[in-house]
Formats: structure tokens, sequence, C-alpha cells
């Protein structure tokens, strides 16, 4: 770990990517220790562009409406990388808004190819995360309920 490391980064060694979980980010967590210098060095390295571009998607929570140099930032950024196939476009639309591209759905996509990159480089398959979240309200499983079999 990086005792040096600014506050709100991730704890690896000259990681660019804010702590997400705790003291280290989406790409070092749950990685064993050794593989974290080549995890950085990937995102340092090769993967700058997809770093810089997740960092202000996050910093603006997913919007771009009072700073819309920042997102041709990101543009210019992936099209000189040669990486047309990351902007944002279909592939980050809703399938209950269709034609609407979304910041965050695109953020999850960028995010996956972080994770992907960072995985190949660390010489492991790739990195399997739980979705959290997302379940609102009440949900029913008859399993779990010791009623669900008993007549009333």
């Amino acid at each position: 770990m990086n005792d040096l490391t600014a506050p709100g980064l991730c704890s690896a060694a000259d990681c660019p990517l804010p702590a997400s979980f705790g003291k280290f980010c989406f790409c070092h967590i749950g990685r064993p220790s050794s593989s974290h210098n080549a995890i950085t060095r990937e995102l340092n390295d090769r993967q700058a562009h997809i770093v810089g571009a997740v960092c202000a998607i996050r910093q603006r929570a997913g919007s771009f409406a009072d700073v819309p140099e920042t997102y041709r930032t990101i543009q210019r950024a992936f099209i000189a990388a040669e990486c047309r196939n990351l902007l944002l476009g279909e592939l980050d639309c809703s399938p209950h808004k269709p034609g609407r591209p979304s910041a965050r759905l695109w953020l999850c996509r960028l995010e996956r190819e972080l994770l992907d990159a960072t995985g190949a480089a660390a010489g492991q398959a790739r990195h399997v995360t739980a979705a959290l979240g997302g379940v609102i309200g009440a949900t029913r499983c008859e399993s779990s309920n010791p009623y669900a079999s008993q007549e009333l």
C-alpha cells in the first residue's frame, strides 16, 4: 500500500483511480497484491484515456450539461487512442429508453473495459464483480419463507 496516496485515491502505489471499496479502486480490489504493480502500470501506460474518462464522469456525476468541454476532451482522447468503439453511443442506451445514451451506462462499460484490461495485465481471468444495490422494496422468494409450503 502507498502511505503517500492523495486522499480519496486508491492505496495501490501510483494508481490514478479513486478508491471505491475502502482503500482500493475497483481494479485493485480482490486481486492479489503481487499483481498490483502490473495493474497500475496497465492503467497508467495503456489505459490512461479510459482512466481519464472514468474519473471525469465520476467527478461530474454523469452529467456534462454544465461543462460540455469535458465531454469533448474525452471524445478527442478516445479518437486519438483509436478507441472510437468506447465513445458514448447506442451501446449505452437503456432498454427502457432506446436512442438515449446514458452516461451511467457508459461509465459501467468503461469500467468493465478497465477490469478486463487489468485482469489480462495481471494474468488473471475476467474479474467478476457482484451486482450491488438495484433492488428497491420487498422481494419474494418462496424458498426463504418458512410458511410458503404450509397451507393455511
